[in-house]
């Protein structure tokens, strides 16, 4: 049981990954509210805000990728202390499959091709939430962001056959109504802080269906990892590598095509490295929210 115990990751180790993920956590929503009320000189030589949702997705992605990187270079370093470190970032390693052959009788290629529906759901889900973030005040949005537990929980009995106890029913009796009291409290309250009503209960829902698809991204993630036996750090890499194909090959091309209210189009990528290059600020908040989300995918 000792031996056990002493080849398991530290508690000190497991306790940083903890506070990381909290700290990460925190400034990953401080950032995404940050860039989007920071101005700068767009493509077309005015001023405007920074609301571009669907390029903090894109930016969630790549740092999702990066961390793939990271992992598959710290896999082949051959240094025993490289390994280590590989080895130590999961957790809840699952049974090792070298990149080859696989248990459950499907090869890497093609768990690597399932782990593209896991990150189609995570750019609904977080663009969702970016452009709910537009509507209402970081507090808000992050306390409405809990909301996930409970349609993961309902997930989980429909699609994971999960057992539920009666603790685990009043913990998410007690969710459903502190997220109530939120939605109440940031409606009827100061509208000078969080906006008109009406756009606060368009944000909140806008929200709240991405934390539905967040939900189900969960579940996903949990299946590949349990069953077909992708260690979590090759999970957040390929996601985001899908992530990030997705984003330029099928989402910016329809939001190109698409009408709105940026030039022309729901979202303008050349507007959107306008805005960058003429802002080092806005720069700057734009590559630590890529460095915390990259973190926090890693320590989460």
């Amino acid at each position: 049981m000792a031996k056990a115990k002493a080849k398991g990751t530290p508690r000190w180790l497991v306790g940083l990954y903890i506070f990381g993920m909290l700290v990460t956590g925190t400034l990953n929503t401080l950032c995404t509210k940050i860039q989007f009320t920071l101005t700068s000189v767009g493509i077309d030589g005015r001023r405007e805000l920074f609301h571009k949702p669907w390029f903090a997705t894109l930016n969630m992605m790549a740092a999702m990728g990066f961390v793939g990187v990271f992992d598959k270079l710290a896999r082949s370093c051959p240094s025993s202390k490289s390994e280590q470190l590989s080895k130590s970032l999961l957790l809840d390693a699952a049974p090792p499959s070298n990149g080859h052959g696989a248990p459950n009788g499907l090869s890497y290629g093609r768990k690597a091709c399932l782990v593209s529906a896991p990150a189609a759901l995570d750019i609904l889900a977080t663009a969702l939430c970016a452009v709910g973030m537009l509507y209402i005040p970081a507090s808000v949005w992050q306390m409405l962001r809990g909301s996930s537990i409970i349609f993961a929980a309902i997930f989980s009995i429909v699609f994971l056959k999960r057992q539920m106890y009666g603790f685990n029913w009043l913990g998410l009796a007690l969710c459903v109504g502190g997220i109530g009291l939120v939605g109440v409290a940031s409606v009827s309250g100061d509208t000078t802080v969080g906006g008109d009503p009406a756009g606060m209960i368009f944000g909140m829902a806008v929200v709240v269906a991405g934390q539905v698809v967040q939900a189900g991204q969960i579940i996903a993630e949990e299946f590949l990892m349990k069953n077909v036996d992708l260690p979590a750090l090759q999970v957040v890499g390929l996601e985001g590598f899908w992530g990030t194909l997705i984003m330029l090959c099928i989402a910016y091309p329809v939001l190109w095509v698409l009408p709105g209210q940026d030039g022309g189009h729901q979202e303008d990528p050349f507007d959107t490295f306008a805005l960058l290059a003429n802002n080092p600020t806005l720069l700057g908040v734009v590559l630590l929210f890529f460095f915390s989300c990259g973190t926090f995918n890693a320590t989460g």
